[in-house]
């Protein structure tokens, strides 16, 4: 019995620590007197990580509940080790959904001060704030997308998206141009937004500049704006960031 209570208060805690965290605060700013602090919904960022985590600490207390007759002293020190176990996971959870909001707030930076350089540089200007801006399926943990058009209606679309490594985001520069078709013209442009951005933002560039087929399906941000992402791959970068 030392040990059941003992392994069921344990559990307890650490439920009640979930339901008083539900929410994360976030400081961003380095003076005292700028910077801003909000609070966001951690199981939003991280995938409805938290409600899994709180299901699995409830399925081991409806466990300890119903073998409170039944469990041998052996059982309860097993179910108890499983416990310690989940103990450091909410802390992860926090920072994986701060690290989230962080690099979701870094793409709109980058496509801010994108948007500034094809404008001072190139001629390219947004049309539509609220029509040529967007977060992929609207939504702020997807891909931030900017189209930007000069005055020969050129478009060039800026993909910034979560990369599959855990805290990166990619960097993707499309042209969509009848007129526009020199390869090296181009990737000169893309490593001199690139370098402009790293004097900006501190972007850094991996590998070289390679310039692909532009991404049709980001053309149109209306379709962009509405579509249905498929979060899988989130799950994946969340089990990279937590090892």
């Amino acid at each position: 019995m030392l040990y059941y209570n003992a392994a069921l208060e344990d559990l307890r805690t650490l439920i009640t620590e979930v339901q008083a965290h539900r929410q994360v605060e976030i400081e961003l700013g380095e003076a005292s007197d700028e910077v801003e602090t909000f609070r966001e919904e951690v199981d939003y960022w991280t995938d409805g990580r938290l409600s899994a985590h709180e299901q699995k600490l409830k399925d081991l207390e409806q466990q300890l509940k119903d073998g409170e007759q039944t469990l041998t002293t052996e059982q309860i020190k097993q179910l108890a080790e499983q416990i310690d176990a989940l103990s450091p996971e909410l802390a992860e959870i926090a920072e994986y959904a701060k690290m989230q909001v962080i690099l979701s707030i870094m793409r709109e930076d980058i496509a801010d001060a994108l948007v500034k350089i094809m404008e001072s540089d190139y001629g390219y200007q947004i049309d539509d704030p609220n029509a040529d801006v967007t977060y992929e399926g609207s939504d702020r943990r997807n891909a931030f997308v900017v189209k930007v058009k000069n005055i020969a209606g050129d478009e060039v679309v800026t993909v910034i998206s979560p990369e599959k490594e855990f805290g990166a985001n990619n960097v993707s520069i499309n042209t969509f141009s009848d007129r526009l078709h020199n390869d090296a013209e181009l990737g000169k442009r893309a490593e001199r937004i690139f370098d402009a951005l790293h004097e900006e933002v501190g972007l850094e560039l991996k590998g070289e500049t390679k310039i692909h087929v532009p991404k049709e399906e980001y053309q149109d941000i209306e379709q962009v704006r509405r579509r249905i992402v498929n979060r899988s791959q989130t799950e994946q970068r969340f089990s990279q960031g937590s090892t």
